[in-house]
C-alpha cells in the first residue's frame, strides 16, 4: 500500500524545499531545531542518540518557507549495524531528499575527526552545504570558528541554538542558499476545505507502530527495530490517500509503569505520545496478537476514549497466528471487552510487517473520525430518547419520579448530548449507558465515544388559583 503525495494532481501547489540538519550526537541539531520552528517538537536531552526518526516541520521567514528537517545523531558517515544503522537510515534519506544540508558542529569541541568525515559525506552528496558553529553562547566564543575552516564548508556561521543568538543571520543564508529553488512567494494558503485527519498510532512498546506507519505511508518513513524504545518523538507524517489529507502520529511505546531505573528521556517520550493523543482525532490502539489484550492495552485504549477521540483496535501480528483468510469474528467481542468493554470500537486483524489489513484499517479510521465530528438528526435523537423512557423509564425509589424532559446535542468532536432532567441526582450511569445503547442501536456511531451530560430542570409547580375580590 502506498499513499499518494500530498497536494498530487493540483498543479497550482508548490512543493517547498528541505533543509536537512545532520552532525555528530550532542551537538544541538533538536535544540536548533526547536529553535528555528518555533515550538518544542523534538526531545532535548543532553543523553546522545535520543533522536532517531526524521521530524519534519514548516519555518518561514521573510515571507519564504522552507521545510526543515532534524535527524539522529551520527557515529560515522558510512552505514552500520544496529540501532546506529538505523539512525543513519533516516539520516541518509532526508539527505537524499533536501536541497540543502546543514552540518552543525559543536564550538566547544572544536574541529573532530568525525566532523571532517561528515563534511566529506555531505560534499560527495554534490547538494549545497552550510556550516553551522553551534553554542557560541558569547563573543569570547567567536575565535573558535576559525578552527572549522578545515572541514571545506566554507565559513561557518555562528550561533547559539540555546538562546538564539545569530539565528537570524543563518535564516537569511539558507535563503540565500536556497535561492531559484523557493517558490518566488510563499505558496498561497490552501482553498477553503476539512482540515487534515489526525491519526494517532498508540500501543506499547515493540507491538509494531512504527511498522504500521511505514505500511500505511509506502515507504521507511520512521526508525523501525526489534529494541523496545526506538520510537521517542511523535512524528507527524502528512500525505493524502483517496482525495483526504491526513496527518498521521508515530508514537513512542508507553508501558504500564516506567522501567526500573528508566531514563527521564523514556518518561519525555511517553508524555510526548500522550499529548500527541491529546492533538488527535482517532487513536488506532496496536494490539500484539502474539501477546494477546493486556491490561495497559485496555488502558491506552480507555484513555482515548476519554480524550474523546475516536478509537479503532488493531490486532497487529497476526500473520504468527493464523492465515489472513482466517475466520476472526469470535475472537472479535473477546479483543472488545478486553480493551475495556468498548464495544463500539472496530477491531481489525493485521499484519503491517506483510502489508495486509493495512488499507481497510486507514478506512477504518477515517470512517470513525467522520462519525465523530458529525452533527447528529435532532429529531431521531429525541425520538430515540422517548422511546428507550417508554420501555425503561428512569429507576425512582421511594421519591419523586426521575423524569427525562429534553435532549439536545450540543457538540461534536465528539457527539456530546445534553440531557434535561427533573431530579438530575438519581439519574445514574448505568441508565446513561442504556440510552447510549439504545442511541447506537438507531444512528451508526461505530468507532466514535459518545459523550453525555446530565443539566437539572426544576419540577414545575401547579399555578395558584386566582383569588377573588369582593
Amino acid at each position: 500500500m502506498r499513499a499518494e503525495p500530498a497536494g498530487e494532481g493540483n498543479a497550482a501547489a508548490v512543493p517547498l524545499p528541505k533543509v536537512a540538519i545532520v552532525g555528530r550526537p550532542n551537538v544541538g541539531k533538536s535544540t536548533l531545531f526547536n529553535r528555528l520552528v518555533r515550538r518544542r517538537v523534538a526531545i532535548v536531552h543532553p543523553q546522545p542518540g535520543v533522536t532517531r526518526d526524521r521530524l519534519e516541520a514548516a519555518v518561514t521567514w521573510r515571507g519564504r518557507s522552507f521545510v526543515l528537517v532534524d535527524t539522529g545523531g551520527l557515529l560515522d558517515a558510512v552505514p552500520r549495524e544496529g540501532m546506529e544503522g538505523v539512525v543513519w537510515q533516516q539520516a541518509s534519506a532526508a539527505v537524499q531528499e533536501a536541497s540543502l544540508l546543514l552540518l552543525v558542529v559543536d564550538v566547544r569541541d572544536g574541529a573532530m575527526a568525525l566532523d571532517r568525515q561528515l563534511a566529506n559525506w555531505l560534499r560527495r552528496s554534490g547538494k549545497p552545504s552550510l556550516l553551522v558553529v553551534n553554542k557560541v553562547d558569547a563573543p569570547a566564543h567567536e575565535a573558535g570558528i576559525h578552527e572549522f575552516a578545515a572541514l571545506g564548508l566554507g565559513e561557518g556561521v555562528p550561533v547559539s541554538a540555546a538562546s538564539g543568538r545569530g539565528v537570524g543571520e543563518l535564516l537569511d543564508r539558507i535563503l540565500d542558499l536556497l535561492g531559484s529553488r523557493m517558490p518566488a512567494q510563499a505558496p498561497a494558503p490552501s482553498p477553503a476545505g476539512p482540515p487534515p485527519v489526525r491519526i494517532a498510532i498508540v500501543g506499547r512498546p515493540n507491538v509494531g507502530k512504527s511498522s504500521l506507519v511505514n505500511a500505511i505511508v509506502g515507504q521507511q518513513r520512521v526508525a523501525v527495530d526489534e529494541r523496545p524504545g526506538t520510537t521517542r518523538d511523535a512524528v507527524d507524517i502528512d500525505f493524502e490517500w483517496q482525495g483526504r489529507r491526513i496527518s498521521l502520529v508515530d508514537t513512542a511505546g508507553i508501558r504500564k509503569r516506567a522501567r526500573p531505573g528508566a531514563r527521564d528521556v523514556e518518561q519525555l517520550a511517553v508524555a510526548r505520545a500522550f499529548r500527541a493523543m491529546s492533538r488527535s482525532d482517532v487513536a488506532i490502539v496496536l494490539i500484539d496478537a502474539t501477546e494477546g489484550v493486556t491490561f495497559q492495552d485496555a488502558r491506552l485504549a480507555g484513555r482515548a476514549a476519554e480524550l474523546g477521540l475516536a478509537v479503532v483496535l488493531a490486532v497487529n501480528k497476526w500473520d504468527r497466528i493464523g492465515r489472513p483468510d482466517q475466520s476472526v469474528e469470535r475472537y472479535v467481542p473477546e479483543v472488545r471487552h478486553a480493551a475495556g468493554r468498548l464495544d463500539w470500537a472496530p477491531v481489525h486483524f493485521i499484519s503491517a510487517l506483510e502489508q495486509w489489513g493495512v488499507r481497510e484499517l486507514l478506512r477504518s479510521a477515517l470512517a470513525a473520525a467522520d462519525r465523530r465530528a458529525r452533527p447528529l438528526d435532532p429529531e431521531i435523537v429525541r425520538s430515540c430518547v422517548d422511546e428507550a423512557v417508554r420501555l425503561r423509564p428512569p429507576a425512582s425509589p421511594g421519591r419523586a419520579a426521575v423524569r427525562i424532559t429534553g435532549v439536545r446535542q450540543v457538540a461534536s468532536r465528539p457527539p456530546t448530548l445534553v440531557l434535561s432532567v427533573q431530579g438530575a441526582d438519581r439519574l445514574d450511569d448505568a441508565y446513561l449507558r442504556y440510552l447510549e445503547r439504545q442511541l447506537r442501536s438507531r444512528i451508526d456511531l461505530t468507532g466514535t465515544p459518545v459523550r453525555w451530560a446530565v443539566r437539572p430542570v426544576a419540577k414545575r409547580r401547579p399555578a395558584l388559583p386566582a383569588s377573588g375580590h369582593s
